[in-house]
């Protein structure tokens, strides 16, 4: 998600394991907030793939992968690559963890992908023929 904006009417949230175009949302000394491995100065330009208009605004045009060009500072200050950088060493973002995001897929539970029910019954039967689909992990 692209927050444009500091955190604001919240208190003690928890922020580990993300990239920040600048700063982090908080002051780490005086807020109630904190987290860890989190990288900062990346740059607005540079945490996706392709990014047509403005970051802020969602459209499909968009490529929301990691750009694995880009680095950014860990806690440390250390310059280091923002691949690969979530909690469980994949990527941050929807295309991270074991069941990343996938355009155009199926979900992974269960549902109904055609239904077709007769409009009569015949010989005290209802045609029904129910599909039900979903993507393999």
């Amino acid at each position: 998600f692209a927050n444009q904006f500091g955190i604001y009417y919240t208190e003690s949230c928890v922020l580990s394991f993300n990239i920040f175009y600048s700063n982090l949302p908080f002051n780490p000394v005086t807020s109630t907030h904190s987290g860890t491995n989190n990288i900062v100065s990346v740059g607005t330009d540079n945490i996706f793939t392709t990014i047509t208009g403005n970051v802020y605004t969602f459209s499909y045009d968009n490529d929301y992968h990691i750009n694995t060009a880009s680095t950014g500072l860990d806690e440390n200050g250390v310059s280091v690559s923002i691949i690969g950088t979530a909690e469980d060493g994949t990527n941050a973002g929807i295309y991270g963890t074991t069941t990343p995001y996938k355009e155009n897929a199926i979900p992974y539970y269960p549902h109904i992908n055609t239904a077709t029910v007769a409009s009569e019954a015949t010989n005290n039967q209802l045609g029904v023929n129910i599909n039900v689909q979903a993507q393999e992990r």
